[in-house]
């Protein structure tokens, strides 16, 4: 008969071995379910990731709805990448004093593109715009920054005026979106549409809202390229609208 040590040595030695083949067997059948689970490949992964030139969906809706071509957007997002020359709009509108979003200069519009004029900062009611380009368009405007339009979407006949408004701004920026949804209008309906200036916008994304702020600013790129001037403020005003700003995108 055995002693109370030896029954108690006993039943360690059992633990030893029953605890390793109860995880070695558990490990068999969660193994063998997997590869039942995927044996006729009808489960599909449920995790989603980025891709560089993927189309987000809510912006693609947003293209359609303006009707411009998805598919030549959604081409055109997949082959092209706007990096550089939103960089080179940021670098011209420091070198121009534009130091936060949004950020303008308002001025006279020479022959070589470039615009002799001032710096306006933020989202400034319309008096503060309107006695500016007054100035320029009587000729009484002084000359303490410059700029160019470079090659940016823009509203107006830049071979008829000779006063330019030129924006730099940023699609995720929250002061930006208030003047579009308060003060753009206005201004285009003065100014624009009745031939007295052009208006420029030039991209000017801001670290703290990447990367909605780019990504937007590429797709508008795209539907200039794909679509034209029109377009682009058509989309431009729409991602204002409804941008929930400050890096949420739409």
């Amino acid at each position: 008969m055995a002693t109370k040590e030896e029954s108690k040595s006993i039943t360690i030695d059992l633990d030893v071995v029953l605890i390793p083949l109860s995880i070695l067997l558990s490990a068999v059948m969660v193994s063998a379910s997997i590869l039942y689970t995927f044996r006729d490949g009808s489960v599909k992964k449920t995790t989603t990731t980025t891709t560089v030139g993927a189309v987000d969906s809510t912006i693609e809706s947003l293209v359609e709805e303006i009707e411009v071509d998805t598919d030549k957007f959604a081409e055109c997002v997949a082959d092209n990448d706007f990096k550089d020359e939103i960089a080179k709009d940021t670098s011209d509108g420091q070198a121009a004093g534009i130091t936060g979003t949004p950020g303008f200069v308002v001025g006279k519009l020479n022959g070589d593109g470039q615009v002799d004029g001032v710096v306006i900062s933020g989202a400034q009611p319309y008096s503060s715009f309107k006695t500016e380009i007054d100035n320029y368009l009587s000729g009484a405007g002084e000359s303490t920054a410059k700029v160019s339009i470079d090659d940016d979407p823009y509203l107006g006949d830049k071979d008829k005026v000779k006063v330019a408004l030129v924006e730099f701004s940023d699609f995720e920026c929250p002061f930006c979106q208030k003047f579009h949804n308060d003060t753009f209008e206005q201004i285009i309906s003065d100014y624009v549409d009745s031939g007295k200036i052009i208006y420029v916008y030039r991209d000017f994304p801001l670290s703290f809202h990447e990367p909605k702020a780019s990504e937007a600013a590429n797709a508008a790129n795209c539907v200039q390229k794909v679509a034209g001037n029109e377009k682009y403020f058509e989309f431009s005003k729409l991602y204002y609208e409804r941008t929930q700003s400050n890096g949420k995108g739409l």
